[in-house]
C-alpha cells in the first residue's frame, strides 16, 4: 500500500526518490530549528541586492538571526531537512503563499511522514520532497527546482532537524549548497552577470542582444558565409578520446601527459588555455570559444598562424577565422539569414562548452586538464602561465566569509579552494551534466572543485593507442562551407545599417539645442530607445556609466540634471551606432 502511495506521489511530482545515503539512519526526535550558515548570495558583490529602480531586493547578504518562527515567517520558500512532523513543519504546510521543499535521506522516514497526508492535498500546496540522497537524483535536482520558482518565491531558508545535522553535517552541507546555488543561478545571476551588471540600476526596457554580442553579430556575417557549420562534425570523431584543457593554475604540470597522449586523444582548450598550452610545446586540435565579451579577443592576440587547429566558435564571439585552419560556428542567430546552427549545452564556463563540443563529436571520455575552477587564494583566482588572466597572489589577511572573499568548496581529498561563484556554479552544472550524460569523466588535478560523482581523479589514465586521428582532423579541415545566401546576408546587413544611421542623423539635430525643448524631444527619444534594445546595448559602451545617467534623468537634484543626463546618454548612443556602421562596413567589404 505504501509503494501504491509513493507511485501516486510520484506521478503527482510531489515525491523524488534518490539512491540510498549510508548513515540515514538517525532516529529524529526534536523539532526543526533554523540552519545557521553563511548563505551563498554573502560572497556576491552586495551592489546587486537591491538592483531594481522600481522593485523588491534580490537577497539579503547580511540576514539576521531570527528564531524559527521568525525565520519561516520571512521566507516564501522554506526547505525542511528531515521528515519529521513538527508544528514548524505544520504551520509551513498550512501557508497557501509559500512553497515548501522537504528532505530526506531515509526512505523510511519520508514514507512515515508523508502516509499522514492526502497527496493530492501536497500537490495542490506546491509541495515537493525528496527522499534519498538528493545529490544523486537523475534527473538532477537542477530540473526538479524550475526558475520560475526561486524568481517567483524568492531566496531559501533552511530548518534542520538537529539530530540529522549531527548525524549527516556533509549530506546537509552539499544539499543546501545545491540548492542555494539554484536559486542565485536563477534570481542573482542574471543581474551580477555580464548581461545586466552595468545597467544598475534595472528598469523596464527591452533586453535582446548585449553590445558585445551585437558586435560580433556584424563582425562575424562575412565568416559565417564562408566558414564551417559545427553540424558539419557531429560525430566526426566517435569513439576517440578527449582532453579538455583550460587555463587553470596547475596546467605545467599536465604538460607530459598531454605531449604523450597528442595522437591518442583529441585536445580540446579553451580559448584561453591557447597561449598557455602553445607556451608548454603544446599545439591543441580545437580551441573552443563560447564568451561573447569583446574581451575575449585578447586570447588571441599576439599569436602565430595554426594551421593544423580547428576553432569552433559561438557565432556571437570574436572568431580570429584568419588564424586557424578552419573555423566550425555554433549557436543560433537568425538562421533565417545565415542558417541554423548547433546549440550547445552550455552553461558558466567555457570548460561545459568544450565538453559539450566532445560530446558533439562523438567523444565517450573526457579528460580535463588543467581544469580547477578554483585556488589556494582566498582573493584572487590564480591561472596558468602566460594566460591573460596571469596574476600574483594576494597579499594574506584574515578570512571574513563574504565578499570580496571568494566562496570556499572543499575537495573530497579534504583540502579547501576558493572559487567565483559562477564558477562554482558552473563546476556544480557541469557535475549534473556529466551524471546525465553517462560519459565518462577524469580529472588529472586533485586540487580541482570539478571532482564527485560521475568525475574521478587520476594524474595519469592510461588512453589506448589509436591509428588515424591526424588523418580524421586534416578530413574536418578540409571540409567545405555549407552553401550560404551571400544576398541575403547583405540584405540583413544594409538593413542594420541604415538602422543605425537613421538612428545617429536625428541625434545630430538634437544634440545641437538645449533648455526645456531638448529635454522634452530627448525624454521621447528615450522611450524609443528603450523599447528598440538601444538602451541595453548603450549600457556596455566603452564608459557609459548608467547609474549616473539614472540618477540625472530619473532622480534630479539640479535643474539641468535631467539635461546633462540625457546629453550623456545621447552622445554615447550616437557614438555606439557610428560604431556599428563602421563594423558592418567591414563585413561588406568582406563579403
Amino acid at each position: 500500500m505504501e509503494e501504491v502511495k509513493a507511485k501516486v506521489l510520484e506521478e503527482l511530482g510531489v515525491l523524488r526518490r534518490g539512491p540510498a545515503v549510508e548513515g540515514a539512519g538517525a532516529v529524529l526526535s526534536g523539532g526543526h530549528g533554523v540552519l545557521r550558515h553563511v548563505p551563498v548570495w554573502a560572497y556576491e558583490n552586495p551592489v546587486f541586492a537591491a538592483p531594481f529602480a522600481d522593485d523588491g531586493p534580490l537577497f539579503d547578504p547580511e540576514p539576521p538571526e531570527r528564531s524559527p518562527e521568525e525565520a519561516l515567517a520571512a521566507t516564501r520558500l522554506p526547505v525542511f531537512l528531515g521528515a519529521t512532523r513538527t508544528p514548524l513543519l505544520d504551520a509551513a504546510l498550512a501557508r497557501r503563499d509559500a512553497a515548501v521543499i522537504l528532505l530526506d535521506p531515509d526512505p523510511g522516514r519520508m514514507g512515515a511522514l508523508l502516509a499522514g497526508f492526502p497527496p493530492r492535498d501536497l500537490a495542490a500546496r506546491g509541495v515537493v520532497c525528496v527522499q534519498g540522497d538528493a545529490l544523486r537524483l537523475n534527473p538532477p535536482l537542477a530540473r526538479l527546482l524550475p526558475e520560475k520558482l526561486f524568481l517567483k518565491m524568492g531566496c531559501p531558508e533552511f530548518f534542520a532537524a538537529p539530530e540529522l545535522l549531527q548525524a549527516l553535517p556533509e549530506w546537509v552541507r552539499a544539499v543546501v549548497e545545491q540548492i542555494e546555488f539554484l536559486c542565485w543561478r536563477h534570481r542573482i545571476y542574471p543581474v551580477s552577470g555580464q548581461f545586466n551588471s552595468r545597467g544598475l540600476p534595472l528598469r523596464r526596457i527591452e533586453r535582446g542582444l548585449f553590445l558585445d554580442q551585437q558586435h560580433h553579430a556584424y563582425e562575424n556575417a562575412a565568416a559565417l558565409a564562408s566558414q564551417g557549420n559545427l553540424r558539419q562534425v557531429r560525430d566526426a570523431l566517435k569513439g576517440v578520446p578527449a582532453i579538455l584543457a583550460a587555463a587553470g593554475p596547475d596546467l605545467a604540470e599536465r604538460a607530459e601527459f598531454l605531449r604523450a597522449n597528442r595522437d591518442r586523444a583529441v585536445i580540446i582548450a579553451v580559448n584561453n588555455a591557447l597561449k598557455p598550452l602553445l607556451a608548454l610545446g603544446v599545439t591543441p586540435h580545437v580551441v573552443v570559444i563560447n564568451d561573447n565579451s569583446l574581451a575575449a579577443r585578447v586570447s588571441f592576440e599576439g599569436l602565430d598562424r595554426l594551421p593544423e587547429t580547428i576553432l569552433a566558435a559561438h557565432c556571437l564571439s570574436h572568431a580570429p577565422t584568419e588564424l586557424f585552419g578552419r573555423t566550425f560556428f555554433f549557436g543560433a542567430y537568425k538562421p533565417e539569414v545565415f542558417g541554423a546552427r548547433p546549440v550547445l549545452r552550455i552553461y558558466g564556463s567555457v570548460i561545459t562548452a568544450a565538453f559539450s563540443l566532445a560530446r558533439h563529436l562523438g567523444c565517450p571520455t573526457c579528460v580535463l586538464a588543467g581544469v580547477q575552477l578554483a585556488a589556494a587564494d582566498p582573493w584572487r583566482l590564480t591561472y596558468a602561465r602566460n594566460s591573460v588572466h596571469e596574476a600574483p597572489d594576494s597579499e594574506a589577511r584574515p578570512l571574513v566569509h563574504r565578499h570580496p572573499q571568494l566562496y570556499p568548496v572543499r575537495t573530497p581529498f579534504g583540502e579547501t579552494l576558493y572559487s567565483t561563484l559562477n564558477f562554482r556554479d558552473a563546476a556544480l552544472w557541469f557535475l549534473d551534466e556529466v551524471r546525465a550524460t553517462g560519459v565518462r569523466c577524469v580529472n588529472l588535478s586533485r586540487r580541482s572543485i570539478l571532482l564527485g560523482p560521475g568525475v574521478e581523479f587520476d594524474e595519469n589514465p592510461r588512453l589506448p593507442a589509436r591509428q588515424g586521428l591526424d588523418e580524421a582532423l586534416r578530413a574536418l579541415r578540409g571540409l567545405p562551407a555549407p552553401r550560404a545566401d551571400k544576398g541575403k546576408i547583405k540584405a540583413f546587413l544594409a538593413r542594420e545599417r541604415a538602422a543605425w544611421a537613421n538612428t545617429a542623423g536625428p541625434l545630430d539635430v538634437l544634440l545641437s539645442i538645449s533648455g526645456p525643448e531638448f529635454v522634452k524631444n530627448g525624454m521621447d527619444v528615450l522611450e524609443q530607445l528603450d523599447r528598440g534594445n538601444v538602451t541595453y546595448l548603450v549600457q556596455r559602451f566603452e564608459d557609459f556609466h548608467n547609474p549616473t545617467f539614472h540618477r540625472l534623468v530619473f532622480e534630479p537634484k539640479e535643474p539641468d540634471d535631467r539635461e546633462r543626463g540625457l546629453r550623456l546618454y545621447l552622445e554615447a548612443v550616437r557614438a555606439m551606432s557610428l560604431r556599428f556602421m563602421s563594423v558592418i562596413d567591414r563585413g561588406f567589404a568582406a563579403l
